[in-house]
């Protein structure tokens, strides 16, 4: 086993959780950093760092359908997330929807009901940024950051849907929710990295 990934497991065996420097070093083994991604060559990194991403957002689903009624607004951004990275939706679409996506789950954040489900949305925002971008936490923090030291508007996919997926009023129910969401992740990172390029 790679020793990144064995260090992540003992990790989370240690503290129920994945810190922002050892994610970092995930995100890294996936692939190639570009900073100025073109739709027309998106490295194989950042389609997994994408599908990554899309797998946490996947694994909050039943909370976001339960929360919302099944709103259709992010599973139709992930549907043009999709299509960006198959060149069949441009880079200004897709921003456009983020920006009407944002200013919604803005409002949503401030109202109790919607506070998981804003931070779905939010998450799924950060997942479309990856494919515009790349993981944004690469130029947006230094190596020694961890998530409580960041704006909580610049936290990223796993971080935000591993808050939600935890959340219980039993802290035991929430550390052992906690240690199984990451250890999910990394072998899911795993998975991914041993995919063909």
């Amino acid at each position: 086993m790679n020793l990144i990934f064995e260090e992540a497991y003992e990790e989370i065996q240690q503290t129920a959780s994945l810190s922002l420097p050892t994610r970092k070093r995930i995100w890294l083994h996936l692939g190639e950093v570009s900073h100025e991604p073109k739709l027309q060559a998106l490295s194989d990194g950042i389609r997994k760092r994408v599908k990554l991403a899309q797998a946490c957002i996947h694994k909050a689903f039943p909370i976001w359908a339960e929360g919302t009624g099944g709103d259709s607004k992010l599973y139709a951004l992930l549907n043009q997330i999709d299509a960006y990275i198959e060149g069949l939706c441009s880079n200004e679409s897709l921003q456009a929807t983020i920006k009407i996506l944002y200013s919604q789950l803005e409002t949503d954040a401030y109202d109790p009901r919607y506070e998981k489900t804003s931070l779905i949305g939010f998450a799924a925002i950060y997942m479309a940024n990856i494919a515009l971008y790349d993981e944004l936490l690469f130029q947006n923090s230094e190596d020694t950051d961890l998530d409580n030291d960041l704006d909580s508007f610049t936290w990223d996919t796993s971080y935000l849907i591993g808050l939600v997926y935890s959340d219980s009023t039993e802290e035991e129910t929430r550390i052992e929710r906690q240690r199984e969401y990451w250890s999910w992740y990394v072998t899911e990172a795993q998975r991914l990295q041993k995919e063909a390029h």
